[in-house]
């Protein structure tokens, strides 16, 4: 099933307790965009593997800059819930930063059990530049 980042996003004012209906969410979802490239561009080795390990179609292509809302999640849905995890301790690291730990603990974690069970290396860091 492919997902839209949209969802993720959604998903990910879920995590820390907004919603599009509840207030004034103009700012994350002005960031969200950026935050979702990030991921991405480090998570995309561990997307590889995945889609190695179980058969899927090879990783489209995505900008590293910036994802649109409106578009299809480029990585494979393993790596749904640790990008919400993540989008969400981004978009409260300053004002909530017990909560923005939290929630990068439980991004950190998933993206480690997903690395093992694919015996690689969850996270390349090699400055966005692979």
């Amino acid at each position: 099933m492919a997902y839209i980042n949209n969802e993720i996003y959604l998903s990910s004012l879920a995590l820390i307790d907004e919603n599009q209906n509840k207030g004034d969410t103009s700012d994350f979802e002005e960031r969200a965009p950026y935050l979702l490239a990030s991921f991405c561009s480090l998570c995309k080795r561990l997307d590889k593997a995945i889609r190695a390990r179980d058969g899927l179609p090879t990783q489209p292509s995505f900008s590293s800059v910036k994802l649109m809302l409106t578009a299809e999640f480029p990585l494979c849905d393993a790596l749904c819930a640790p990008a919400a995890s993540y989008l969400a301790s981004m978009l409260t690291v300053d004002e909530n930063p017990a909560l923005s730990e939290r929630l990068y603990e439980e991004y950190c974690d998933a993206i480690a059990l997903l690395g093992a069970e694919c015996s690689c290396s969850a996270i390349s860091d090699v400055y966005l530049f692979n």
